[in-house]
């Protein structure tokens, strides 16, 4: 798959700057158009004598001066964040955060979203309900998340981790396979297995992705553990990483991603982006 669109959300912050650097790094090599996204509310720039009413109903002429004002906003930010040779544009549109960048990711056939984390408890608030979160749980396509304060682009090691629930979970790993590819990264699979598991093979987790993954320099690692932390914590001990790819479930491994002892070693202390594959 290539990967023709890559969308943005902005929101201004200190943050959004860094995440802007690291598209523009990965537009580059993947040779995709960035789509930068600007969402806001009806209320959020109210004239300093309107009503409750006016707020919450804004006449025609105000949703239409709100659009003007942020696409302004939106375009002066990426003119002093662009270099002049991005091959982009611009969007703004009513609504939140989460709901724009879906519907326009869904417009523009988009293959992937890249989000930012920008809040006081930074990236923990990417895994307890933020706009982030909820991007990645309703996006059309696969979404890449990066830790607050992420300002160095390297993507030489890329791990996906796969669990026994991955056995027969049809991913999709064309978009994993295209940033392999064009960054020419190395990959690193990783199963976490349970010590009770019976008769582990390694081709019985590699089958699924033979098709996809056969012209793909790659290594296997597996770890016996009945803890998943613990799994992932030897093979980030032993095989450091620039970048973690996860297959999309509602149960399963990303599921347990929500433990707060995981979380905090594979987001919070060796502040990886996490790449969730759709």
């Amino acid at each position: 798959m290539k990967i023709r669109s890559l969308i943005v959300p902005i929101d201004f912050t200190d943050t959004a700057k860094n995440t802007v650097d690291y598209a523009v790094k990965l537009a580059e090599i993947i040779e995709s158009k960035i789509i930068f996204v600007s969402s806001y509310m009806a209320n959020s720039a109210p004239n300093a004598g309107a009503t409750m009413s006016t707020m919450m109903h804004p006449a025609p002429e105000n949703v239409v001066s709100l659009e003007k004002l942020h696409k302004e906003k939106l375009d002066d930010f990426l003119k002093s964040t662009l270099p002049l040779s991005v091959n982009h544009k611009a969007i703004t549109r009513i609504g939140t955060q989460a709901e724009v960048v879906c519907t326009i990711a869904e417009e523009e056939k988009a293959e992937l979203i890249l989000v930012g984390s920008e809040s006081t408890t930074g990236m923990e608030a990417f895994f307890v309900g933020s706009e982030s979160e909820k991007i990645t749980r309703k996006a059309p396509c696969s979404v890449l998340a990066l830790p607050k304060d992420s300002k160095h682009f390297k993507m030489d090691t890329i791990g996906l981790a796969l669990d026994t629930d991955n056995d027969e979970n049809n991913g999709n790993l064309s978009v994993l396979k295209e940033i392999v590819v064009s960054t020419k990264a190395k990959l690193r699979l990783v199963h976490i297995s349970d010590k009770e598991e019976i008769a582990f093979k390694t081709e019985d987790v590699l089958k699924q992705y033979k098709t996809e993954l056969n012209s793909v320099e790659h290594s296997f690692h597996v770890f016996f553990e009945n803890d998943t932390e613990e799994g992932i914590s030897k093979f980030l001990d032993k095989n450091p990483i620039d970048l973690m790819a996860i297959l999309y479930r509602e149960h399963g491994f990303f599921e347990r991603l929500f433990q707060p002892g995981l979380r905090k070693k594979l987001i919070f202390e060796n502040q990886i982006p996490l790449l969730v594959l759709k």
